[in-house]
């Protein structure tokens, strides 16, 4: 009995004491604890718009538009390449069934000289090497050309307008006219023709060194003695398709330019004209390396 009262004493002394500790307010509710909230990714974002990336090249082989550079195609006189430079100095040769239109001047107006096929067969890898005014043949035929030429069609076109005949060129890349350059020049070059039957066999001989510089002759073969000819070679401003060219002959300054045959690329032509005062200004040939 006494140990009841004792144990419900105690009981008692430890119910007042907890009531004491929560203010007399009775029991403290448990507050139940919110666990944290699990840590989410990064909500993904969508990417950003990036611009488009800059245009890495074009399809038009002339991006500039630029009349400068090599055309080919049908003139008004035949089957034609232009070689056009940064100065609008236009030189330029076409054949058509064996005549041969030599062009020297600018893109407004050219000079015009004919050239035949070599006469004797023997002597027939180049067209005649001095070419002729065509009023010297027929004073009814202009010695000049003039032209209205533009650039068309995303640069890839040069439309004449002109009085001559319109017509349209195509710009050349390398898949149409290689590139030509002093490593492909170097070495001996010939060309071979004959302006009458008999007795009037002329040949060109060009030496062109890994400098550039050039060298050869002329051999009327009827003659005793060659006409030597010197000169240099210059890499063009605006293409790879063409060289210039200039040197004496015959005591006369020529210049001009060098560029790969199109109907044959091993071979090269020789397009070069000479003053006003001197014979045979127009001196161009086909040659073939020996």
């Amino acid at each position: 009995m006494l140990r009841t009262i004792v144990s419900a004493a105690v009981l008692a002394l430890l119910v007042g004491c907890s009531s004491s500790d929560s203010g007399g307010e009775g029991p403290v509710a448990q507050t139940p604890v919110t666990p944290p909230p699990a840590t989410q990714p990064p909500a993904t974002q969508p990417p950003a718009t990036q611009p488009p990336p800059p245009a890495t090249g074009t399809t038009s082989p002339n991006p500039t538009g630029s009349i400068s550079g090599v055309w080919f195609g049908q003139s008004n006189f035949g089957d034609a390449v232009f070689v056009i430079d940064n100065t609008n100095r236009l030189i330029g040769l076409s054949e058509n069934n064996g005549s041969f239109e030599i062009l020297h001047g600018t893109t407004s107006q050219a000079d015009r000289f004919l050239h035949r096929d070599s006469t004797d067969p023997a002597h027939g890898d180049s067209f005649t090497l001095a070419g002729d005014l065509p009023s010297v043949t027929d004073p009814a035929l202009p010695d000049t050309a003039a032209y209205s030429l533009t650039v068309t069609n995303d640069g890839q076109q040069l439309d004449n307008a002109s009085a001559v005949g319109a017509f349209s060129l195509t710009f050349a890349t390398t898949n149409d006219l290689p590139a030509v350059d002093t490593a492909f020049l170097t070495g001996t070059w010939r060309a071979l023709t004959s302006f009458c039957i008999a007795d009037c066999d002329l040949e060109l001989q060009l030496d062109i060194a890994d400098d550039g510089s050039v060298s050869g002759f002329t051999n009327f073969e009827q003659s005793a003695t060659p006409i030597p000819l010197q000169g240099a070679l210059s890499a063009a401003a605006d293409s790879t398709q063409y060289q210039n060219i200039s040197f004496v002959w015959n005591g006369t300054d020529r210049s001009g330019v060098i560029h790969r045959d199109r109907t044959d690329p091993s071979r090269i032509v020789l397009n070069t004209v000479g003053p006003d005062e001197a014979g045979n200004r127009s001196f161009s040939a086909v040659l073939t390396r020996q």
